[in-house]
């Protein structure tokens, strides 16, 4: 069940959704979109697990994409989603509205655990057990860095200026990256 409520807990929009896990959702900018990924469960089913863009305000699921995903990401700017699999495979990104595959982020050795948009959606950043965050550029797939850890990453943050990042690994050790020469002098 998804339900959309005001701060007097009223009750502006209900839906009840084939499948009953949710392992992530993420909220348009326009605020009427909820991209929800419906996997994580140990038995999922692959007709009605598949990831969603539901428009609560026309009670409509708009988009159905054409994978059942752990993860899903709104491009803060635009009609870009962003998703990792349910097999944890590369990170894809589609079109929110149409649900077409536009480009698949390939280069991780193992398991994505965690992607975000940097906050003018030019760059999505993505946590591997391969022990590396990587940075892509969302239109055209290109890898633009490898972070390289010791450990498997799991968590990731990027800064309101796409040139800092912030990792977790897997020891619970937490770096950040300075990622242009200018933001390292001021860090320092």
């Amino acid at each position: 069940v998804v339900v959309v409520l005001d701060r007097s807990m009223n009750v502006l929009a209900e839906t009840r959704l084939a499948g009953q896990s949710v392992s992530r959702i993420s909220i348009h900018h326009d605020n009427t979109r909820v991209a929800i990924a419906r996997g994580g469960r140990t038995r999922f089913d692959p007709v009605t697990d598949l990831a969603i863009v539901w428009d609560w305000r026309r009670d409509e699921v708009v988009t159905t994409l054409d994978e059942v995903a752990s993860i899903v990401e709104f491009d803060p700017t635009s009609d870009l989603l962003a998703g990792v699999r349910m097999n944890g495979a590369s990170p894809v990104v589609w079109n929110a509205r149409t649900g077409e595959r536009l480009v698949e982020l390939t280069g991780h050795a193992g398991l994505v655990g965690e992607l975000r948009f940097g906050s003018d959606g030019s760059v999505i950043v993505s946590a591997s057990d391969d022990r590396t965050a990587r940075l892509w550029n969302p239109t055209t797939g290109e890898q633009l860095d490898v972070l390289r850890t010791d450990a498997a990453v799991g968590v990731v943050a990027i800064d309101a200026s796409s040139s800092v990042v912030a990792t977790q690994d897997e020891t619970g050790v937490i770096r950040i990256w300075a990622l242009v020469l200018d933001e390292l002098v001021d860090v320092a």
